[in-house]
């Protein structure tokens, strides 16, 4: 038997449950309408080529194609993305029978036709040939792969660089393994949470883990680009739940993973976050999930805290997806739009 949420997405993520506190209405476009709503995927590409170098160097150029085209801005990049949408469409349509410039000429019309530009058609493609043609070639012939411009290729190595060498975070992700240890890149894997006694199949991916024989630990890390301030790093937390990530990934640790390696004796240390600036990648830092905002991404306001839990966001989607409704938090439809301000938790009072 299944509950609403198996019978409408094939699993559970920090990431998605993350969304839904930010934005159900984001939340029902990615997930239920399928569409993309990554606002900043230079960003998310950027981390993604940062952790590629430093977890699996030997599949870099399986996953990214390196461009030296810069990306374009503003209007002219809404419609180079409008037009590289339609323009894959066209080559993906075996059947057609236009040739390559009309295919082009075609994708042009389209993304004319629902960009804004306010300036005749000739004279956005006149812009487009000299400002984004190239760079939107180099992102049609990369296929599925990622495709990232030198200047963040640049960047990427050197946060990598920086991060192989610094005294604090080296011995964390050197390669090189000192002492009776097994590193794990990139793990993968999925396990399942009762709700209400129904299956939930949530997935994971953790960048690291490192699993001392010696010491019998088990420390499980994710790495973390920035282009703040890494002692900022708990506002990025914050906006992007990332105490959710450490919470889930520390409670597939302890209770899935250990038995699946046969470590039961094992102890799983704190979840820790490696953390560096991308243009300033010399001082990197490391944060440990504390207990207690391990504690709260579980438990939520139904323990106190001032942001919801992973309990609750699970219940949060069971209402969106029986009301099907996503333009406010199910809170805010509750409470008729009224926003209470919480901007910190109330102290525990004496009894009167």
């Amino acid at each position: 038997m299944t509950n609403i949420i198996s019978d409408k997405l094939s699993h559970l993520s920090f990431s998605k449950l993350a969304l839904l506190d930010r934005s159900p209405k984001d939340f029902y476009k990615r997930y239920i309408e399928q569409e993309e709503v990554i606002s900043d995927k230079h960003a998310v590409n950027l981390g993604s080529l940062v952790d590629c170098l430093l977890t699996e160097p030997d599949n870099l150029y399986s996953i990214f194609k390196v461009v030296s085209h810069n990306e374009p801005t503003n209007l002219m990049k809404d419609y180079t993305d409008l037009f590289i949408s339609y323009y894959k469409n066209l080559m993906a349509d075996t059947d057609s029978e236009l040739s390559d410039s009309e295919k082009q000429l075609a994708a042009h019309e389209s993304a004319y036709t629902h960009g804004t530009f306010k300036i005749s058609s000739d004279k956005v493609i006149e812009r487009f040939n000299k400002e984004a043609k190239d760079y939107a070639m180099d992102i049609v012939t990369a296929g599925d792969k990622i495709v990232v411009t030198t200047e963040d290729f640049l960047k990427a190595s050197a946060c990598s660089t920086a991060l192989l060498n610094n005294k604090f975070t080296k011995d964390f992700l050197s390669q090189y393994i000192v002492g009776n240890k097994e590193k794990i890149y990139q793990l993968e894997d999925t396990f399942e949470i009762l709700d209400n006694g129904f299956p939930l199949t949530f997935k994971v991916k953790l960048d690291l883990v490192i699993i001392d024989h010696d010491n019998k630990t088990i420390q499980p890390l994710d790495i973390k680009t920035t282009s703040s301030s890494p002692y900022a790093f708990t506002k990025s937390m914050y906006s992007y739940r990332y105490d959710i990530q450490g919470a889930l990934y520390s409670h597939y640790i302890k209770h899935v993973f250990k038995a699946r390696k046969g470590l039961e004796d094992y102890k799983v240390l704190d979840f820790k976050y490696i953390v560096v600036n991308v243009d300033y990648p010399k001082n990197p830092l490391i944060w440990k999930l504390s207990y207690n905002d391990n504690r709260a991404a579980f438990a939520g306001k139904l323990a106190g805290y001032n942001r919801a839990g992973i309990w609750e966001l699970i219940n949060d989607l069971h209402w969106h997806l029986e009301n099907d409704l996503w333009d406010y938090s199910r809170e805010l439809y509750e409470n008729n739009g009224v926003v209470e301000t919480r901007m910190h938790n109330e102290p525990e009072r004496a009894e009167e």
